[in-house]
């Protein structure tokens, strides 16, 4: 080896060392468990979301919490999935759904930093509002994993 690439061989090597094993690809198996274990998180955050808003007894505060909340679940999902190594026929889908949910997410924590302080204004404002495109984004990545093999419902 020449002597002038030998230290950047050993950076590199002390680097990979550091930076710990690569992620093992998922089995088929192993990932369609991630989804559904996604799928059912993202469902009761979206599920919590609603049963605020069409609770009577929830308070405007209540419900900005709520759209956080939903918004945090989306998000830290979507990192999820960035971050791992999914089946190879899945690699295209797995990163429109990991870009997809941190969109919805952010669209979300956006609508929540925007709702009004009472209850009927939110409803208003709400009912105002185009539906994220991080929803149709999702639902079109979803359609991939299913034409790939993996069907999440």
């Amino acid at each position: 080896m020449n002597r002038r690439l030998l230290p950047v061989a050993a950076a590199l090597a002390v680097a990979g060392a550091l930076a710990g094993p690569a992620a093992a690809r998922l089995t088929k198996v192993e990932y369609l468990a991630k989804l559904h274990t996604a799928d059912a998180v993202s469902s009761r955050a979206d599920n919590a979301a609603l049963a605020a808003l069409q609770s009577k007894r929830t308070t405007a505060a209540q419900l900005k919490a709520a759209f956080y909340a939903m918004g945090r679940t989306h998000v830290r999902i979507g990192k999820e999935f960035a971050a791992i190594d999914p089946p190879r026929t899945a690699t295209k889908a797995n990163r429109d759904f990991a870009t997809a949910e941190i969109l919805l997410g952010r669209q979300n924590d956006a609508i929540a930093r925007r709702l009004p302080t009472t209850k009927p204004a939110i409803l208003t404002y709400l009912r105002s509002l185009k539906p994220p495109s991080g929803g149709k984004k999702l639902d079109r990545a979803i359609t991939e994993l299913h034409a790939a093999g993996f069907n999440i419902h």
